[in-house]
């Protein structure tokens, strides 16, 4: 553990004590803002209003719909520095969005995480048709003329406000900040025209950075089309044909409902001239769990999670060990190479070939592909396709989180040649073109990086600006 001296008089004015508020990285932000060109003020002084759900029996009232006229209900996840996500929201009736007045979401409303993921910011499109949210995300309004809401935006996603809200969150496993305490946040009040310029960079960065983001995302489904051309068949020509008439020979043992009857045809009607086998037949199911809270408390341990794994490209992102103390749940083991497939909400396409061992949640299933059998970049290739969408999407179950059944996953069919030679030079030049895709993808993130570096230079006036 690292060592820190301060003096006494430090510490009587810090409203806590413990050893996390004193993180070196923490003080080393105080020291740099308070050493800043610019005056330093608290955020409720620029807020018209910081607000968030209001009482939490009101989640009693919410019930996930999809009707024509159904409100769009945030979470933290639906938030990114960039902007919402709206590929994974829920929604909500208008009457409940009526009953939520506290929650609704407005343009120009700046969206703030307040529990798990602390003092992400995201700035509400001007273009926000009628919206709501979740009992984590508050709402800083800011009053008429004060801050550019763009600026207070980059600045909270920059280090400096990071972690100032990680600093003074509360919590043991889960943190979380109240309201009152994002209200008293310092933020350093260049001159406007300055503010203006750091949002324009901000912009433009993301900008930039999406697409860049574009093209590694179209690499990944060439790599998708690449396997497929390989293996002579073309999904696209593919025609679903949907039959209510069914032998009863198909449904005994099985699922009785339509999608889980129609996709099997479906399927099978596809590679009638290709190899195909069950996915059971060449992966092992692995289900050995630990519980780090019990088994090794003081540890580092390399955990992942569904949100360490990128939809669709199966990349690994945002990952960093955590102490095994903050992990209460019996966790799955995996080992280098095995294949984590999750389970939850399986329309995300999220697949990763583990590159070191660890545990995971319990969302993801753990497959250990048999090297006599298949080869492991190849098949990740192919779980990730539209193919394994088509099988599985159609079997999950439950409405606000669906999930599918490590047994559907096991029985899915997989057009996989029985000659693992071509299956590895294959699975090599995917291999090669995933690392040029992952080249893509560094360069977008590298952009953001540059120009948060450059944003936290202005704000703090270490860098030459057109200043009026």
């Amino acid at each position: 553990m690292e060592s820190q001296l301060l003096s006494i008089e430090y510490l009587k004015q810090q409203p806590r004590w413990d050893f996390r508020y004193f993180d070196p990285k923490y003080l080393e932000v105080e020291n740099l803002l308070h050493r800043g060109k610019y005056p330093l003020e608290p955020l409720e002084k620029f807020a018209r209003q910081i607000q968030n759900f209001g009482a939490y029996s009101l989640c009693n009232l919410l019930k996930w719909v999809d009707d024509d006229d159904a409100i769009p209900y945030l979470k933290i996840t639906n938030l990114k520095e960039d902007g919402i996500d709206w590929s994974d929201v829920l929604k909500i009736t208008p009457k409940v969005h009526d009953q939520l007045p506290k929650s609704k979401v407005y343009p120009d409303d700046i969206l703030y995480s307040m529990a798990g993921t602390i003092g992400l910011a995201v700035l509400a499109p001007e273009n926000l048709g009628e919206c709501n949210s979740n009992q984590a995300i508050a709402k800083i309004r800011l009053k008429p003329d004060t801050l550019n809401s763009g600026f207070l935006v980059a600045f909270l996603n920059s280090r400096l406000g990071r972690y100032q809200s990680e600093r003074i969150a509360n919590g043991q496993t889960v943190l979380n900040i109240n309201l009152g305490e994002i209200g008293k946040l310092l933020v350093p009040v260049p001159p406007r025209s300055l503010q203006d310029q750091i949002a324009q960079v901000m912009q433009e960065a993301y900008g930039d950075r999406q697409k860049k983001l574009e093209e590694a995302k179209q690499s990944y489904q060439k790599i998708i089309n690449y396997v497929f051309e390989e293996l002579g068949i073309n999904l696209t020509a593919s025609q679903r044909k949907r039959n209510a008439l069914v032998p009863i020979s198909l449904l005994q043992g099985g699922r009785f409902d339509f999608e889980a009857v129609v996709t099997l045809q479906d399927i099978s009607a596809q590679f009638t001239e290709h190899e195909t086998t069950l996915l059971k037949e060449i992966v092992q199911q692995t289900n050995e769990r630990i519980t780090p809270s019990i088994d090794s408390p003081g540890e580092n341990v390399n955990y992942i999670g569904l949100a360490n794994i990128q939809s669709n490209s199966g990349e690994l992102v945002n990952f960093e060990p955590v102490r095994g103390e903050e992990i209460l749940s019996a966790s799955p083991k995996f080992k280098e190479g095995d294949i984590l497939f999750g389970r939850m909400r399986p329309y995300l396409n999220k697949v990763w070939i583990a590159e070191f061992d660890g545990i995971c949640s319990g969302e993801a299933l753990v497959f250990r592909p048999n090297q006599d059998k298949v080869d492991t970049q190849f098949l990740q290739a192919l779980l990730l396709s539209q193919l394994t969408l088509d099988q599985v999407v159609p079997l999950q179950s439950g409405s606000s989180l669906p999930r599918v059944s490590s047994s559907d996953v096991l029985n899915i069919k997989l057009p996989v040649p029985k000659d693992l030679q071509k299956q590895k030079e294959i699975g090599s030049e995917v291999e090669k073109r995933r690392s040029e895709a992952k080249r893509l993808r560094s360069q977008a993130e590298a952009v953001v990086a540059a120009a948060k570096a450059r944003v936290e230079r202005m704000i703090l006036g270490e860098e030459e600006t057109s200043e009026k």
